[in-house]
């Protein structure tokens, strides 16, 4: 049974956060020109307007018409039935509200759209959450699962990505005991890759 709270507190409070992302941009766009050749086909699943920081080098396209709106975790399920027709996938602050059993399938799924060498700029929370509940929930109702980066690493690995590359930022909204790894992950790719940052992996 898929999980409506996390979706229901997006959509309840989707005016106050677009305010609040409006003028932020993602530490993930500084990675675009590594991640994605100039022109290519972009599925974008990240959740917010700050997440992604549009490039005008890249073509991109949003999940919401497909019902894999990034803003509904439960949706990136609806993206198996997309045709592998995509360079390149983003997927920011979605991973970690889906509950563990999910997170498999979602993965599957987001390797199913891309062509053979496509590759995968995915974002999740690095550390544990402060102040959630038992279940792993905030104040709003929002799951989050606790997928560490090496499980998410292994998991993109099982499905048949490499790793090219792993960075660390900082929160861009500056809040306390939150911090971002971001992985650049490759359909296909043979292992054992050269990497394209020399940054230490933890």
């Amino acid at each position: 049974m898929t999980d409506q709270r996390p979706a229901d507190a997006y959509e309840q409070h989707a005016q106050e956060l677009a305010r609040r992302d409006a003028t932020i941009v993602s530490p993930m766009a500084k990675y675009f020109a590594i991640a994605f050749k100039p022109a290519a086909r972009i599925l974008d699943s990240v959740r917010g307007s700050m997440r992604s920081g549009w490039s005008p080098q890249l073509r991109f396209d949003k999940c919401s018409g497909t019902g894999a709106s990034g803003s509904d975790p439960r949706g990136l399920a609806a993206q198996s039935r997309l045709p592998p027709e995509y360079d390149g996938v983003l997927c920011s602050a979605v991973l970690q509200h889906l509950p563990r059993s999910q997170l498999f399938d979602a993965v599957l799924d987001l390797r199913g759209v891309l062509r053979p060498g496509g590759r995968a700029l995915v974002a999740i929370p690095r550390g544990a959450r402060p102040g959630l509940d038992q279940e792993g929930r905030d104040v709003v109702g929002r799951l989050f699962n606790g997928v560490t980066p090496a499980e998410l690493e292994l998991l993109f690995e099982r499905v048949g990505f490499s790793t090219l590359a792993r960075w660390e930022d900082a929160d861009a909204l500056g809040r306390p005991g939150v911090a971002w790894a971001t992985f650049l992950f490759e359909v296909g790719a043979v292992a054992g890759n050269a990497r394209l940052t020399s940054s230490p992996r933890c």
